[in-house]
């Protein structure tokens, strides 16, 4: 059987091959022994979060090695072998997958099933199409590599809404003024399942990333860009792909939430789109003071969020938390209102303006969270405001910071 199995696959493909014959054998022997559920945690466990993911011929190709082991194999292997075997090749590629059983009725006869689904499409191994299988209802029976949170399909409605002066068109509910009509400026859509990437994402590509080192982090933020097409990502969760900022396709990672798109979306894709059309964007949170608006600026960590939650929480108004866009009119500068929340630390909400929440993070893991303004708490600006003067924040080592 190897010496069949070598002869039908090409060179390059041969310690791939009898990698994916020993994961057949290790994988189907832990199944029959222990049961499934532990051997997919190991591989939630051993999955590796990556800067960039393997590109859809690699995937294919990976499919192929498994298919072409399992089925010169000692003993016939079963679908479920197969497709945890392929889950754990791809989880040790930073690839999330979700384990799907199913089963159906053919002349009086039960049969099962287990496969692979990427976005709510059949990845692997594919049953036969004459007769669908009736997957179970998802749940404890739905099992995913990456993320524990489902990811959950779009609406097919058509949601509007008005946010730093952009009218947005998604599939998503977004936060801002959705009575709105006449032309958008934005769609923000789904990527069809199996829909190619529009370039691959690579360290050449990485124009900027929100840490020093270059290790992957889940929820690192990323920028990169090639020819015309720019992609925002979110590490471990989702990839926005845009051109001139028109459209917008993004890709959910599996398991990922579309939460974290909006947040995305909310923060630095607005910024961008606000520099495509010609307004700069300052990382500033901006507060109402009478009939001018002060702004401060400055690097992640400077307390940008504190200072102006703590304004509004002697009463004025918010204009904006931690990305500014602004228009210039005659010789004033605008600050234009965004969306009325806030993103603040448990300590800031807590002790500083004594909010209990309890409060959404602002992805899943973070230790800030979205604090809403007007709900309870808080004012906002809702209009274009002058902005009377710009503090640039720097922060400098504490006392016991600046020990080594």
């Amino acid at each position: 059987m190897i010496v069949k199995l070598i002869r039908a696959v090409r060179r390059r493909d041969l310690w791939l091959i009898l990698r994916a014959y020993l994961t057949l054998v290790i994988v189907d022997l832990a199944i029959r022994t222990v049961g499934v559920l532990p051997i997919w945690s190991l591989i939630r466990r051993r999955f590796r979060y990556r800067t960039t993911l393997p590109a859809s011929g690699e995937v294919l190709r990976l499919k192929r090695v498994v298919e072409s082991a399992a089925r010169h194999h000692l003993y016939p292997m079963r679908c479920l072998p197969q497709a945890v075997s392929l889950a754990w090749m791809l989880a040790r590629r930073g690839l999330g997958v979700e384990l799907r059983l199913g089963t159906r009725r053919i002349d009086g006869k039960l049969e099962a099933h287990a496969w692979l689904e990427r976005s709510g499409q059949e990845l692997f191994p594919a049953p036969n199409q004459e007769c669908q299988f009736l997957a179970f209802d998802q749940g404890d029976t739905l099992l995913r590599t990456g993320e524990s949170q489902p990811t959950l399909p779009p609406s097919s409605h058509r949601f509007t809404s008005k946010l730093y002066d952009l009218s947005v068109s998604s599939d998503l509910h977004l936060p801002g003024n959705s009575s709105i009509s006449g032309p958008m400026d934005v769609e923000l859509l789904w990527a069809t399942p199996l829909q190619p990437l529009p370039f691959e994402l690579s360290p050449e590509t990485c124009l900027y990333r929100n840490a020093d080192d270059q290790s992957a982090v889940q929820g690192t933020i990323e920028f990169h860009r090639h020819g015309e097409w720019n992609c925002l990502r979110c590490l471990g969760f989702t990839d926005l792909f845009f051109t001139d900022g028109r459209q917008i396709t993004y890709f959910l990672e599996a398991g990922a939430s579309t939460d974290v798109v909006i947040a995305i979306f909310l923060g630095p894709v607005c910024a961008v789109l606000s520099e495509l059309k010609g307004r700069p964007c300052l990382h500033a949170s901006a507060v109402r003071i009478g009939d001018v608006a002060v702004a401060f600026a400055g690097n992640s960590g400077t307390s940008k969020s504190s200072l102006a939650a703590s304004l509004v929480n002697d009463g004025y108004a918010l204009l904006n938390d931690d990305i500014l866009p602004m228009t210039v009119s005659g010789e004033a500068c605008f600050g234009v209102p965004g969306d009325p929340k806030m993103k603040l630390d448990a300590g800031n909400f807590r002790g500083l303006l004594g909010l209990e929440g309890p409060f959404n993070p602002v992805v899943p893991g973070s230790e800030k969270c979205w604090v809403p303004i007007g709900m309870g708490w808080g004012n906002f600006a809702n209009l274009a405001t002058a902005l009377q003067v710009i503090y640039i924040l720097e922060r400098e080592p504490g006392p016991f910071e600046s020990w080594s």
